[in-house]
């Protein structure tokens, strides 16, 4: 069968240089680091990362959350337009609209925009904050995010280095180093033909 072609949707290849990408870290309060990690641990895309990735890993995807302020009654995302947000609310209520009509509206610990973190389509509701007060947010990009996803699979990927060989012994201890050595190859060779039986 044809595979399924979803129309205005984009998923172009992101042509990242693990070894210099480093993702922005952003000032936040210890209330937006807990709020974002609760959010994560829920969230469809980010909750496998958050159980078994590295603390260093998801401490790096939690201070990528970039905290924003929107004045009451501004449009956040405009139906129809791209973006390339994941939007958090932190503070305030925001509102959802389809073709100028509000269909529902979202308060603190919301989410919107997921699928921008995977791929990019026009936006099928405008969010705007609500008119009552100012709101917060804390957003994190779609290339942020796909970069520390592609630094993180490629660390797994470099192999741990090899032991270190035997010190130098004594004149007297001569056979018993070699012995070690002797071991320490054999393991060696072990291992590789493990590995080479596996693949």
């Amino acid at each position: 069968s044809k595979p399924v072609v979803l129309p205005n949707v984009r998923a172009q290849p992101l042509k990242i240089d693990v070894s210099k990408f480093e993702p922005p870290s952003y000032k936040q309060a210890t209330e937006q680091k807990t709020l974002v990690k609760d959010v994560a641990k829920k969230n469809f895309i980010l909750k496998d990362f958050v159980a078994t990735g590295a603390k260093t890993d998801i401490r790096k995807l939690v201070k990528a959350f970039e905290p924003v302020q929107v004045a009451k009654g501004k449009t956040i995302v405009h139906q129809g337009d791209d973006d390339d947000h994941f939007y958090v609310v932190e503070d305030g209520t925001v509102e959802f609209q389809v073709d100028n009509v509000t269909v529902r509206t979202a308060g603190v610990g919301s989410t919107f925009g997921d699928h921008n973190l995977l791929y990019q389509a026009p936006s099928n509701e405008t969010v705007k904050a609500s008119d009552g007060n100012p709101i917060k947010l804390l957003r994190l990009n779609h290339t942020t995010y796909r970069g520390i996803m592609q630094t993180t699979e490629q660390a797994k990927k470099v192999p741990p280095p090899p032991p270190p060989p035997p010190p130098v012994p004594k004149v007297n201890d001569v056979e018993e180093w070699l012995n070690q050595c002797q071991e320490l190859i054999e393991r060696k060779e072990i291992q590789a033909a493990v590995k080479k039986h596996i693949q």
